[in-house]
């Protein structure tokens, strides 16, 4: 009798196993989130997508003979900002990943010091009167890493402030985006309290990210909920009316563009367009561990303006140069806010 229950118990494990996910089954998943979630989904023919690329694949295959054909349906959203991540190896090495290709040093070989990307937040006084912060992007790997970024931002901006400057130049053209918690958290001083932009979704503002004094946080439907707590430097505050002037280029991406449309109506912007990659993006895993990263609601100012794209600059500067304080766009902003 036990033998017989046991039997039938491991058969009934067995029978209640799921079955491996297939290519097809993997390609499915994908085509029924796309058609229904990204922004601008409702644009494209989903229907004559799959009939197009079901065919590329062998369909009763592994699921990652399906990831190809993945690849080049979320390219048909046309947004820069969706992409596909497959899952990561079974067995990969614990070693330090390179940087992304948005990071502009990332598929170039090491660079002399003075052509380094930054990648802590630093400040310093030029000509005497202008308070120069350069936001780099922030990848931490952890909570405490994200602090950190933080603390050291807003510490730079506060040691600035002591110096009295006259005005403020915030340098995010190496701003390729990554946590934009930290990013708000150390801006705070310049910032001020509240919200700091928002997202829209068909003209309706959905999300108001902010920052105060303990935290940055995020406000949906309502509801506060904080995203970074930080430890206030000694003589934290506010710095009123600060007279700010912003640079923007092409590797200002993502977070660094959110940055930057924190600081509309607060600053004037020079330098170039932007990347690009407004939105704000929500991850989606499919059943055999890979991830859509899909975009579905647009990055706005406070007032719930959108760029729905590249953000251009209140003042245009061409520069070929290698971004510096010294630079063409640099000059330009420094003229004017010396003038202001």
């Amino acid at each position: 009798m036990k033998a017989i229950l046991l039997a039938a118990a491991l058969l009934t494990g067995c029978a209640a196993r799921p079955a491996p996910p297939t290519a097809r089954d993997t390609f499915s998943e994908a085509i029924r989130i796309l058609s229904t979630t990204p922004l601008n989904h409702e644009r494209v023919d989903w229907v004559k997508v799959r009939a197009e690329l079901e065919p590329t694949f062998q369909g009763d295959g592994p699921p990652g003979a399906a990831h190809g054909a993945i690849v080049q349906a979320v390219s048909r959203l046309n947004d820069k900002h969706a992409r596909f991540m497959p899952p990561p190896p079974p067995a990969a090495p614990t070693i330090h990943s390179a940087p992304p290709t948005s990071n502009p040093g990332a598929t170039k070989p090491a660079e002399p010091a003075a052509r380094q990307v930054p990648s802590v937040p630093s400040g310093r006084m030029l000509d005497g009167r202008i308070a120069y912060v350069v936001v780099p992007m922030c990848q931490g790997p952890d909570v405490d890493s994200l602090r950190v970024y933080a603390g050291a931002l807003r510490k730079a901006i506060l040691e600035l402030d002591e110096q009295r400057p006259a005005a403020w130049l915030i340098e995010l053209r190496f701003n390729g985006g990554g946590n934009v918690w930290p990013m708000l958290a150390g801006l705070r001083p310049l910032l001020g309290d509240g919200v700091q932009f928002t997202s829209v979704l068909n003209k309706d503002v959905t999300q108001k990210f902010g920052c105060d004094a303990a935290s940055a946080w995020l406000e949906e439907g309502g509801t506060r909920t904080g995203q970074l707590s930080v430890d206030p430097p000694a003589g934290d505050r506010l710095i009123p009316n600060p007279k700010v002037a912003v640079l923007t280029g092409p590797w200002t991406m993502s977070s660094g563009e959110c940055i930057a449309l924190a600081f509309h109506g607060r600053a004037r912007s020079f330098g170039d367009l932007t990347a690009g990659l407004t939105t704000v993006t929500n991850f989606y895993p499919l059943a055999d561990g890979s991830i859509l990263n899909l975009p579905v609601y647009l990055v706005a100012d406070r007032e719930g303006r959108a760029p729905g794209g590249a953000i251009p600059p209140d003042v245009s500067v061409e520069s070929k140069d290698w971004p510096t304080a010294e630079d063409p766009q640099a000059r330009a902003a420094r003229e004017w806010v010396a003038g202001w």
